[in-house]
């Protein structure tokens, strides 16, 4: 059985990840601007993932769920 302690700040929940520590720019470069990082990295604060903007298949990744989105304009 899991347990919750108030004062865990950090760690993962069910294998999700959260931080409810402040953000520094810092943790905001390493996790969302890094070439070498994970492409879903841990979200800077919060609960959950987010996307490396400078990972290589970003852009990939971006551009497809807009294409996606945009495809029903161009259907009908």
């Amino acid at each position: 059985m899991m347990t919750i302690r108030n004062n865990d700040v950090q760690g993962r929940f069910l294998g999700i990840p959260y931080d409810w520590r402040l953000p520094r720019l810092e943790k905001v470069k390493a996790r969302i601007w890094n070439e070498r990082g994970p492409l879903f990295p841990p979200k800077v604060f919060g609960w959950g993932w987010t996307i490396n903007l400078k990972h290589p298949a970003a852009k990939w990744l971006i551009g497809g769920v807009l294409l996606l989105a945009t495809l029903p304009l161009f259907l009908g």
